[in-house]
């Protein structure tokens, strides 16, 4: 087993006792090249040193400029798209001089979706590019991990009950801060009408954040940041995960979540387990959206209601159970030559990560509304 210095905060490597390891070490030693403080090339420490710290700020450069491209090229894929489904003969048009579009909502949820899933295959593909991380690396789906299988049947049911309590949360911050005239806008959701609506819109919100967000932050981000220190990388990749939502009223829970679920892909070993937790979870979602809009008036609970506190109570039980399984389970430490302080300084203030922050700066400002 690698050996862990407190005081300088490295492990002495040893490739049997990576956890993400290769089964073909040769597919991994170009990326391992630039994070393994103890490599077999015989450069001085200073410059092996200098290389990590180089290769950190690009891996965060990357991971920042990934995030502001989904969001960016979401709001530049629009035109684009609306035409050319205008060409192919759906149902939508757009004025070229008043530069808007009308048509169907069923055509334009399908606009929506596909515009999704080109930004995060862009934002991903562009990411890899960058980063130079083998696709086997970047997305595990096989694991020698012992009780990897418990945490697909566990893990699924927990993140559950910790979105709705996060979702209970939100609700009561927005509540105290409209007190005080502070008012934090969330998104708006207007149901659809028919049922190839309903369809696309559970494709939209269930199916396509489920596996974009996990192959983009579980998937290249985490896996290519865990050389550092999987605390680390779960740290970092959460952090971008809750940015992303683009309102400081979901961002906390959202974080939390994204730090549960990475946190449960270390585990399994399996990029696929963040995603089924992230598919039951948007699916709660849209439960209890479609049962808040109920037009029934019930005269206890109602089925929102009802349907959160049994997520609850199974998330409370599965969570006793995975702290029985949990006992082994150790997130992998810094195998770097960079201390703590340095990962964090290369990571969070780097030219790429403050343009970042002044660009959501701006997108959140807009969520934000001050009544005084």
């Amino acid at each position: 087993m690698a050996e862990y210095d407190r005081n300088t905060e490295n492990v002495e490597f040893d490739p049997t006792d990576i956890p993400s390891q290769l089964e073909n070490p040769q597919d991994n030693c170009q990326y391992n090249e630039f994070c393994n403080c103890h490599s077999s090339s015989d450069l001085s420490p200073d410059y092996k040193k200098f290389r990590q710290l180089v290769f950190l700020r690009k891996l965060s450069a990357a991971s920042a400029a990934a995030v502001m491209a989904v969001l960016l090229l979401s709001n530049i894929l629009f035109y684009p798209v609306t035409a050319f489904a205008e060409w192919i003969g759906l149902p939508v048009h757009i004025d070229a001089v008043s530069m808007s579009a009308s048509g169907s909502k069923e055509v334009f949820l399908l606009i929506d979706c596909v515009i999704s899933i080109l930004s995060f295959a862009v934002s991903i593909f562009l990411y890899v590019l960058v980063s130079k991380i083998p696709m086997q690396r970047a997305f595990p789906l096989h694991s020698q991990r012992k009780n990897h299988t418990v945490a697909f049947i566990l893990a699924p049911f927990i993140l559950c009950g910790v979105w709705v309590c996060g979702s209970i949360l939100t609700t009561v911050a927005i509540t105290f801060l409209s007190q005080f005239d502070v008012i934090l806008l969330t998104p708006v959701t207007t149901l659809p009408d028919t049922t190839v609506g309903h369809i696309l819109f559970a494709v939209r919100m269930v199916l396509i954040p489920a596996v974009c967000e996990e192959l983009l932050f579980r998937g290249v981000i985490l896996q290519s940041l865990r050389a550092y220190g999987d605390k680390f990388a779960l740290i970092f990749s959460s952090f971008l995960f809750a940015v992303l939502h683009g309102n400081l009223a979901q961002a906390p829970s959202a974080f939390i979540f994204g730090l549960l679920t990475g946190m449960f892909v270390i585990w399994s070993g399996n990029i696929l387990c963040g995603v089924l937790c992230h598919l039951l979870s948007n699916s709660a979602a849209l439960m209890l959206t479609y049962l808040a809009a109920s037009p029934i008036d019930f005269p206890s609970l109602s089925p929102s209601s009802t349907f959160s506190i049994v997520l609850i109570m199974v998330s409370f039980i599965t969570s006793l159970i995975w702290l029985h399984f949990s006992s082994s389970f150790r997130l992998s430490k810094n195998r770097s030559c960079l201390k703590k302080g340095e990962r964090r300084w290369a990571a969070y203030f780097n030219p790429m990560m403050l343009l970042f922050y002044v660009f959501f700066l701006f997108f959140f400002s807009s969520a934000v509304h001050f009544a005084f």
